[in-house]
């Protein structure tokens, strides 16, 4: 019995013994916690006893998005400082992407909705606001109205879009397009004078394209400024830009601005005057540089920007006046549109009056401030009637319109027929024509004078030309037409000389019928008669 129990206290030692051992390994185990972030900051791992608890880690950051929680592999929370770690595990971060909101001012217009962008998601472009006398002409960055709002741009935080009004005017002007390798058609302003949704352009070298430039002087050599929705007073030819190593320079009545080069760059200006002097060359390290044109004198400046020894040149024409850019003729009254500033325009015409008093009285002739110009004493030319306006103004640069070609035709003669009873001719009047003229056959041309008779001609084919002439008209394209005449021709040149009664000869006649009062008389040979 004694025996017994001693082996069983020895036994109940040894499992004791074993337990011990067994817990004390598991108790000393470490299992390590990874932090997957899911495309946020980095998260060190952290080693972790059995059983033991986590301390959670600062929540990692993700441009934009906002942390949410760790979960575990099975999808579920995982709780920090109450879930114990029983084995290596991989927790995973979930985020929820920030929503921004893109407001837009429509600065007195009709309201437009803002809209929640979630982030690198793009804008949709809203309805047009209205406001009253003015016309909308697109959405901005700024509220200067520098920098068109581009809806393809990604929202990357809250975004107000700014709405442009401008005034309403009459004019509709052209802008041609040059410099891309793809063609790219003429384009009108719209009515406030701005031309919207500007087209790219190509180039042959794969250049990134920059943007449409201004030249002051329509000259691709003497580029002015970048065209971002000006309004536009004139006709005008727009450049394309593209990258260089020299900044891309714009230049307006209030200083340069220019593309930045990089970080930590200077950039050197240098300003030459119209009078060939230069202004102290400037060194700054921003992208502008204040120049108030305004209290300098008119003329051509040129302005040179460099930057890593690449320097690029723009022109500003100070102070001129827009150049008379639309035509319209209403009778003989020229209409053009008046410029700002303007105090007289003088007008040189080029028509068919060559006479010399015409010509030297039509050379810069002085329209004093009005649009209208009557050229009734001008004669129309098959090329037409040239006008050449100049915009004058004390204090300004004149400006010179483009040749304006008037040409006006009158309409065709239609309806051209012969009455076969007396062989005449007639034909439908043509609107403003003031007489006409024809031509048979390959003779001159002769005004026409009430009738056209067929009579005097002999057989065959009769081919007779008509036209219409007017003053201030080129006359119209010939009608032609052919008759096919049957009867010989009538006898002209009658006289009577004493008492024989003679007629000029009549091809392929045989005789000849005269009647005397009512008495007909055969006459068989030659071609006159005894009284």
């Amino acid at each position: 019995m004694k025996a017994k129990t001693k082996w069983t206290k020895l036994l109940l030692a040894v499992l004791l013994v074993v337990v011990l051992a067994v817990c004390a390994t598991a108790c000393s185990k470490t299992f390590t916690v990874t932090f997957d972030s899911n495309g946020g900051s980095a998260v060190g791992s952290v080693e972790v006893k059995s059983n033991g608890t986590v301390e959670e880690p600062n929540a990692p950051t993700r441009t934009g998005y906002t942390f949410e929680k760790w979960v575990k592999p099975d999808g579920t929370e995982f709780v920090f400082g109450t879930d114990t770690v029983t084995g290596n595990i991989t927790l995973t971060a979930t985020w929820r992407v920030n929503s921004y909101t893109v407001t837009f001012n429509t600065n007195g217009g009709s309201q437009v909705a803002s809209q929640s962008v979630n982030h690198n998601g793009t804008a949709s472009l809203p309805s047009q606001p209205t406001k009253a006398e003015q016309v909308f002409v697109g959405w901005y960055e700024d509220s200067d109205f520098s920098t068109p709002f581009d809806f393809s741009k990604k929202i990357v935080q809250d975004t107000t879009v700014y709405a442009r009004f401008v005034d309403r005017i009459e004019e509709i002007f052209t802008v041609k397009f040059v410099g891309s390798s793809t063609p790219v058609a003429s384009r009108t302003t719209n009515e406030g004078g701005v031309l919207t949704d500007l087209p790219a352009a190509t180039s042959a070298d794969g250049k990134e394209f920059l943007g449409w430039w201004m030249s002051d002087f329509e000259d691709e050599s003497k580029l002015t400024a970048r065209y971002t929705g000006q309004v536009l007073t004139q006709n005008i030819t727009l450049f394309a830009v593209f990258e260089s190593d020299a900044p891309a320079v714009s230049v307006n009545e209030n200083g340069a601005v220019w593309d930045s080069m990089g970080v930590n760059m200077s950039y050197r200006v240098t300003i030459t005057k119209p009078d060939n002097t230069t202004e102290t060359p400037f060194t700054t390290g921003a992208l502008q540089y204040d120049y108030d044109f305004a209290s300098k004198p008119a003329g051509e400046y040129k302005i040179e920007v460099t930057c890593n020894n690449k320097t690029t040149t723009v022109y500003y024409n100070n102070k001129a006046l827009a150049r008379v850019s639309l035509f319209e003729v209403n009778g003989f009254e020229l209409q053009f549109n008046g410029v700002a500033n303007a105090q007289k325009y003088l007008i040189t015409v080029e028509c068919g009056n060559t006479s010399s008093g015409h010509v030297a009285g039509h050379n810069r002739f002085d329209n004093g401030t009005s649009t209208v110009f009557d050229f009734s004493m001008c004669e129309m030319r098959e090329e037409g009637i040239t006008f050449k306006v100049e915009a004058v103004a004390d204090g300004y640069i004149t400006s010179y319109s483009e040749t304006f070609v008037f040409e006006r035709r009158l309409d065709a003669v239609t309806g051209l027929t012969v009455n076969e009873a007396d062989e005449t001719l007639s034909w439908n009047d043509v609107a403003n024509a003031e007489y006409y003229e024809y031509k048979i056959n390959d003779g001159d041309w002769t005004r026409f004078n009430r009738t056209v008779s067929l009579k005097e001609m002999g057989q065959g084919d009769i081919v007779v030309s008509v036209r219409a002439v007017a003053h201030g008209y080129n006359s119209s394209e010939p009608a032609v037409f052919t008759y096919s005449k049957t009867r010989l021709a009538t006898p002209v040149e009658i006289t009577v000389d004493g008492d024989v009664l003679s007629w000029n000869t009549v091809a392929d006649a045989v005789s000849y019928t005269v009647n005397i009062d009512g008495t007909e008389y055969l006459v068989e040979t030659g071609n006159s008669m005894k009284l």
